[in-house]
């Protein structure tokens, strides 16, 4: 779709990785930081709670075969899919048509940034009900993704390259759904 849209121009589209600074320390940092964040903004509520076992995230067994696989999607293809939407498509187009930007923490935010983050957050309320969370953890769930999609969408914002934010919701989904899974099966 994006080669048809862009007439053959990828790089328009963040595919490229011809850029003087990619920042991907930066997306291996905040990914680290943020995976670990988003262990506590999901399970946070269910601790509150008292809750001394924290149910399992998967709708179906975790088998060798089904932790391999969700384990391989998580750490290589759903930032890869979830970016090329939301940065690639979404907010390459916002950054384009609308003008403006938000100050946030002394960061400057395209408007584009901004809304696509709100998005991103909001398109977390299917996942979150496919693998059957606590609703008490929704809203957690959903400022953190946001809070995510502002992080990878200023990366993105700066390089206009999608390396950087692929990069790091690769290193955060790992993060959460390795230790969901290994909190799961002990």
């Amino acid at each position: 779709m994006i080669w048809w849209i862009s007439q053959g121009r990828l790089g328009e589209y963040g595919f490229t990785l011809a850029r003087p600074d990619l920042k991907l320390k930066l997306s291996i940092t905040l990914g680290t930081i943020l995976g670990l964040m988003g262990i506590l903004f999901d399970h946070f509520p269910e601790v509150i709670a008292g809750k001394s076992k924290i149910a399992p995230a998967y709708p179906y067994p975790l088998t060798i075969q089904n932790v391999l696989g969700m384990m391989s999607f998580q750490w290589i293809f759903v930032g890869i899919f979830e970016e090329t939407i939301t940065r690639g498509l979404v907010q390459t187009h916002l950054m384009k048509e609308l003008k403006g930007s938000v100050d946030i923490l002394k960061w400057d935010f395209h408007i584009g940034t901004v809304i696509t983050a709100i998005i991103f957050g909001v398109g977390h309320i299917g996942p979150h009900i496919f693998f059957r969370r606590s609703w008490v953890s929704l809203v957690p769930h959903l400022i953190f993704a946001t809070l995510f999609g502002l992080c990878t969408g200023y990366i993105y914002q700066e390089t206009k390259s999608l390396a950087g934010p692929i990069l790091m919701h690769n290193i955060v989904d790992g993060l959460l759904y390795t230790t969901l899974t290994i909190y799961s099966t002990i």
